[in-house]
């Protein structure tokens, strides 16, 4: 009952991609860069912001621990296009996920993330369109540059234990608003 409630609520859903680069530093010391493709999809509350199930990726490497790295997470964001007046927006939220660090011998114990992350919005480059004439369905679509940072605790079953791990990235973000009605 309560999804067919938001749905009602719902004036549209968004599709949204990305694609960017996120640098890692955690307290053991160990320094990161990872390529980070993205997916997200959701309910837009209005024209310009919605609730998002945000996935993404990671597949890089740690210099310091001569280390490759593969990761996947995902999350609940709310993102607002242009929360600060036009062409500057906020997308925030949870993330959960776990993190393989690998090197020529295999892969190492994978650690579980639990955290959140931040990210301002520069719109690049915005765009409308009325949908069908008698179907209806129109949208805006928004090209983004994403600043993000993000803050993770890190759970570990080495002889580590637990850390916490800090991420700033940049990406290119495609978010699509579309109207239901």
């Amino acid at each position: 009952m309560p999804l067919v409630l938001a749905l009602f609520g719902a004036s549209g859903c968004v599709m949204g991609y990305q694609l960017g680069a996120v640098s890692t530093v955690d307290t053991a010391g160990d320094v990161g860069l990872a390529a980070a493709p993205g997916f997200s999809q959701g309910l837009a509350l209005d024209d310009d912001s919605a609730v998002l199930f945000v996935f993404d990726g990671r597949l890089g490497g740690v210099p310091t621990a001569s280390k490759g790295l593969l990761g996947i997470s995902g999350g609940l964001d709310f993102h607002h296009q242009q929360l600060f007046g036009k062409g500057l927006g906020l997308r925030a939220g949870t993330r959960s996920g776990v993190l393989a660090p690998f090197d020529c011998d295999g892969f190492d114990m994978p650690v579980t993330l639990l955290g959140g992350e931040v990210a301002l919005l520069l719109l690049l480059d915005d765009d409308h369109y009325s949908g069908h004439e008698k179907w209806g369905g129109g949208g805006d679509s928004y090209w983004n540059l994403a600043v993000s940072l993000g803050a993770a605790y890190v759970m570990s079953t080495d002889e580590e234990g637990p850390r916490a791990l800090l991420t700033l990235g940049v990406a290119y973000e495609l978010d699509g608003f579309s109207e239901l009605f």
